[in-house]
Parts: structure tokens; sequence; C-alpha cells
């Protein structure tokens, strides 16, 4: 029964490797430190061991340890996988420590040094022997618990309630989960509104200050007027005056002709510049109606334009097909002329044997043939391939059939040549088909998860910005380009790339990032940016950026350093250090992070106390205040 040695081997075994996760590949390794230290945060040890267990040797034969009373060795006790075997004989070394529930032979193991382990009626000894001198051997023992605590059969009412507290704290974890995630999806959902309304509110406000300016203009003209009105109201309380202060009332009358009449001009005057206005109005209204009538025809132009040059590019090729048809029309042509020839030498060949009356039946033949048609030409080949049959009979030469024989083998041959060849060309074209869908879908997926990542960071920080998949023969718009080479396809995959588009500035179209149309600093936080979307989709248990910040202005500065304390901040995110030699003032912090100041160089006095230093530098900062 292995159960009475339970208390034995969980002498010699630690505590660690009773606590310790075996893997049995390296995948399974990945996975578990994946999902249980990575994402669920737990503190376990695991391991992952390339030896087998017929890797490790016994020091002596079995039938050694009999003689000397043990059992056998530890390892001959315990039931497990074998990868679990193997990790205790490597870090445990239970396939060398022998074991006996009785008393064994000591004085020959101590006298011979057989084992530097072993366990023999309920005590554990140990033999070290010194480095100098005579070397003795040292022997420490030490007693073995009675019961095993973790290895003993069956289970405790404290396994039992440590089980059911882990069962319920784990429901309670899924719980929270579910609400958790509940929540986010309710904060996704309050994020869009309120960003709707956002964009809503910078149209009204978009709105409200047209129609404010609108306003300025109409209260300054308003204005204007007014200054005017008084003005003339003065003029005319004064000629009002002038006529109080004149006796003479012919004067009166006469001034107040002229002031009629000059009123009168005034007011034909501003009338004709009402008509003049009106008509500049009316000129102003044609003028926009021509300008948007020649704007529509530009863009008919140059949709016609676009039109006509994709018409010259099929045209194009159009041509370039008809030459190669041409090229292959006169090379058939060159091959027939020649056969041609070949046939007249043949058929002169033919004719010189022939008699008169022979020569004149031919020549009276073809005059015939000049109206026949199809049916009666294939009727007169037939009936002439009996007759050359006849002739080669008789003695005739047979080199005109033997080489319609040959002609006729090779069509055959060049026939069935280019019906294989076009089965293996649909064979490549549908495995290479299959090959493509493997990988592209998930390389255009994680593509768009990068995106996503990349457009939500610089949401962020008030910009905008994607991550698109470029293939060979797309432009910048992710339309095919106009060059007529693209019709070959995508397939150059070394022509593909990954295009980063972003705006900085509102009202701003998404544009390529490249050091054309961005500045230093902003491509500098597009590319850190990028950075940190990759790494969103990487597990690590910790990231290093050294000097990030060298290089940029204040404002891309702090937009950078904003978004990785965003990032590095988050719950169960791994551990973020930023090396840098300075920071600005006023940045954003979080309660979870740490800033830690190396003091380092040689002028660092060999005493320093830097918690006094911290407060005389808040009491000098409290006194200026």
């Amino acid at each position: 029964d292995s159960s009475r040695y339970a208390n034995l081997v969980e002498s010699v075994v630690s505590a660690s490797s009773l606590r310790t996760f075996v893997t049995q590949c390296d995948e399974d390794y990945v996975t578990f430190t994946r999902e249980v230290n990575d994402r669920q945060r737990l503190r376990v040890d695991v391991v992952s061991y390339h030896k087998d267990l017929d890797d490790f040797r016994a020091p002596h034969p079995r039938d050694t340890l009999s003689k000397l009373g043990f059992d056998g060795y530890m390892l001959d006790f315990v039931e497990a996988p074998r990868k679990v075997l193997a990790a205790l004989c490597n870090r445990d070394k239970i396939h060398e420590i022998p074991v006996a529930l009785g008393a064994v032979n000591h004085e020959v193991i101590e006298t011979k040094m057989l084992f530097r382990e072993y366990v023999a009626d309920g005590t554990r000894f140990t033999i070290t022997r010194g480095r100098y001198g005579t070397r003795a051997a040292t022997v420490t023992t030490s007693r073995v618990q009675r019961q095993a605590r973790v290895l003993a059969s069956g289970e405790t009412d404290e396994v039992r309630a440590t089980r059911e507290r882990l069962h319920s704290e784990i429901s309670g974890f899924r719980d929270q989960l579910q609400e958790n995630e509940n929540a986010m999806r309710r904060l996704s959902q309050r994020d869009k509104r309120a960003r709707d309304k956002h964009r809503q509110a910078d149209a009204r406000e978009k709105e409200l200050k047209e129609e404010r300016a609108r306003l300025a203009a109409v209260v300054g003209k308003w204005q204007r007027d007014q200054i005017h009105l008084e003005t003339k109201r003065a003029q005319l309380a004064t000629m009002v005056a002038d006529d109080q202060r004149d006796d003479d009332q012919s004067q009166i009358a006469r001034d107040r002709a002229r002031i009629a009449q000059q009123l009168r001009q005034n007011s034909a005057d501003r009338a004709a510049a009402m008509g003049e206005m009106a008509t500049l109005a009316g000129t102003l209204g044609d003028l926009t109606h021509q300008l948007v009538v020649a704007s529509l025809e530009g863009f008919r132009h140059a949709h016609a334009h676009n039109a006509l040059t994709a018409m010259a590019t099929r045209q194009r090729e159009a041509v370039a097909e008809a030459q190669r048809e041409y090229e292959a029309a006169a090379r058939d042509f060159e091959a027939a002329k020649l056969a041609a020839r070949e046939c007249l030498a043949d058929t002169r060949r033919a004719t010189d044997a022939m008699s008169d009356d022979e020569r004149a039946a031919v020549r009276a033949a073809q005059d015939e043939r000049t109206q026949a048609t199809v049916a009666e030409l294939e009727v007169e080949l037939h009936t002439s391939m009996q007759r050359l049959s006849m002739a080669s009979s008789s003695g005739l030469s047979a080199r005109v059939m033997e080489q319609y024989e040959e002609r006729q083998a090779l069509l055959a041959s060049l026939v069935g040549a280019q019906q294989r060849r076009e089965a293996e060309l649909s064979r490549l074209r549908r495995a290479k088909q299959r090959a493509r869908g493997a990988w592209e879908p998930p390389l255009v997926e994680l593509a768009e998860r990068i995106s996503d990542r990349f457009g939500a960071m610089f949401d962020e920080i008030g910009c905008m910005g994607e991550v698109r998949l470029v293939r060979a023969g797309e432009s910048s718009s992710g339309d095919p380009a106009a060059d007529p080479a693209a019709d070959s396809g995508d397939e150059d995959f070394g022509a593909w790339g990954v295009e980063i588009r972003v705006a900085f500035r509102r009202n701003e179209q998404l544009q390529a990032l490249d050091n054309h149309r961005q500045s230093g600093g902003e491509r500098a936080v597009a590319t850190i940016v990028y950075l940190q979307a990759l790494q969103a989709l990487a597990a690590a248990p910790f990231r290093v950026v050294d000097e990030i910040n060298q290089g940029m202005d204040q404002r891309n500065e702090r937009l950078v350093h904003r978004l990785i304390v965003a990032s590095a901040c988050r719950p169960a995110s791994p551990q973020y250090f930023l090396i840098t030699p300075k920071l600005l003032q006023d940045l954003d912090y979080h309660p979870r992070m740490r800033v830690l100041c190396i003091y380092n160089g040689e002028w660092q006095p060999e005493t320093f106390n830097f918690g006094r230093y911290i407060s005389n530098a808040r009491r000098s900062a409290a006194t200026t205040a």
C-alpha cells in the first residue's frame, strides 16, 4: 500500500514543489501563464521541463537496496503522470532517495557513502563529507511527521471548507465580472451619446458664430446710419435756427426752396443708388449662377477627363492585346506560309512525275474548285486522299501523306498539351486561393483591431487617426491605382504595407503620415500611439520605454504622457516603466503611478537625508506662497 509512504514522501518533496503546476509542453506553459498570471493576476508557480522520466537513472540497482533493507526508491511509491514524476525527479531527486519503513544497515551506507540522503524507520538521514582533512562523514537526522498533511488520502473538513469558500469566491468574481461588463457597455453607450451631443454642439456653435457675425455686420451698418442721421438732424437744426434769426422772409423762402430742392435731389440720388444696387444685386446673382454652372461644368469635365483617362487606359490595353494577337497571327502566318511552301514543293515534285493527261486533269480540278463549297471541298479532299493512296501503292511518292499525318499528330499533341496546361493552371489558381484564404482574413482582422485601438487613443487626445492595410495596386485612398499595371492584381505581396492616417486639427481630413504634411513632433506622437496600439495586442509582464519624450514640444509631450498614463494605469494592465531624464511640470498623474528619482553621480554627497530635503523644500514653498 503506497499510502503508508505518504508522510515519508511529503518529508522529501518541498512545499514549493507541491504548489507548482507542471505543463506538458511549451504551448501549455504559455497558455497557462497568460491566463492565470497575466489576466487573473494570480501568483502561482508553473514549470515545463523537456526531460522525460527515462532520463533520470537510479544510482544503484534495486537488488542492492533490498540487501541494505530498503523497500525501494521514493519514486516507486509516487503515483502521478510521467511529466509530474519527471519534475519531482528534477526538483527533489526522488529517484535517488531510497526509503524503508523499518531499519536498514546504516554502517554500510555511511562507510561506502552509497547515498547522500535516505529515509528509514521514520527518520530522514542526510550524509555530508568534509572538504578538507580526513573528510569525515557527518550524518544529520530529522524525525518525519507521523501523518501526511497534503498527501493524506481523503478530504478533510478544512480542505472541504476551503474548496467551498473558493467556489463561492469564484462565483462572486464571475458575477462581479458580468456586472462590470454590463457597466462597460452602458458607459460605452453613454460615451457614444455624449460624442453625438458634442458633435451637435460643435455644429450649433458654428451656426451661432456665423449668425453673430451677420448680426454684428447689421448692427454696425445700423450704427453708421444712425450717426449719419444725427449729423443730418444737427445740420437741419442749424439751418432752422438760422431761419429763425433771419428776419428776411424772402431769404427764408429761398433757403427753404433750396433745402427742398436739395432734399429732392438727395432723394433722387438715393433712389438712383438703390436702383443701381438692385441692378448690381441682380448681376451678382447672375454671376453666382454662372459660377455654380461653371463649377458643375468643371466637375463634369473632370469626371469626363477621368472617364477618358480610364477609356484611354483600356484602349492602350486593347491595343497591346491586339498587338500581341497580331504578333501571334504573324507567327502563325509565317508558319503556315512555310508549310505551304513545303506543300508546294512536294506538289511540284509530285506533278513532275505526272503525265500530260494527269496535269491537265489537275488544272481542270483547280478551275472547278474555285466555285466549290466547303462540303464539296471535303468530298474532293477525301477523293484526293484515296487517289494519293492509290498513287502511293502504284509507286508515286508518299511524302505528301506522311507530312499530313505528321502534322495531324503534332496538332493533336499540341492540343493535348494545351488542355493539360490549362487544367494545371486552374488547379494552381484554386490552391492559391485556398492558401490565401487561410492567412488574409486574420491579417485583415488584426489590422482592423490595431486601427480601432489606434483611433480610440487618438480620440482620447482630441485627434483622429486610423491604420489601413494597403495592398499592391491600391492608392492611399484605398481604390485601385490608375496605373495600367495595377490590373495584374494585388499578388505582389512585397508591395503590401501598413498606412497610418492622422488628423491633428479640427475640420482636417485624414492624411497619410509622412515627412511632408506633419511636423516632427506630430510624427513622433503618431508613431508612439501606433506602438501603444501594437502593445495592447501583445501580452507581456512589463514594458519599458526609454526617453520617449525627447525631441518633442510641450504640447505633444503632454499628449504622449497623458496617453501613456491612461494606457498603463488601466486595471489588469502590465507593469510599465518610463525612463526619462526630465519631465514637464503639471503633468497628469494617476494614484497607481509611482515616481522614482535616481540620485547618482560623482558630485553626490556620501550621506544625504532625502526626507529632510523634501520637508525643507515643502516649508520653503509654503513660506514663499
